[in-house]
């Protein structure tokens, strides 16, 4: 999922005004383990990290 935070610094000066920026921040949370990572896939309906896609993949076994 993606969730936003605040990451204002107080860094404004009466020269170098506030644009916001900083206030609403994305990032991204896995629905399964709620880590936060860098990228995210769509996987069965869920927004889920690289660790929890490769949880939910079952392997290929040859019948013999």
């Amino acid at each position: 999922m993606i969730k936003y935070r605040n990451e204002c610094c107080n860094c404004h000066t009466e020269g170098y005004p506030c644009n916001g920026q900083h206030k609403r921040v994305p990032f991204f949370v896995c629905d399964r383990c709620r880590n936060e990572w860098d990228t995210l896939y769509d996987y069965e309906g869920e927004q889920l990290c690289e660790n929890c896609v490769i949880k939910g993949l079952h392997e290929v076994e040859v019948m013999p």
